[in-house]
């Protein structure tokens, strides 16, 4: 496992992220602190649970 997050098109991130590299793709949403990191060791991503926003029609 690396030490990269993805956000894809349809996914949210709300809290504290600590990688070494972040993608968010179009529609992705990201809430939140983020700190680069360069050491391979640390390893922490907190990630809080969200509701399913419904989508309007």
């Amino acid at each position: 496992m690396g030490n990269n997050l993805d956000i894809l098109e349809h996914g949210e991130l709300r809290g504290i992220s600590r990688v070494s590299h972040m993608s968010i793709k179009r529609g992705g949403i990201f809430i939140g602190q983020s700190e680069k990191i360069e050491h391979q060791s640390e390893k922490v991503i907190k990630l809080e649970a969200i509701e399913e926003i419904p989508k309007s029609k």
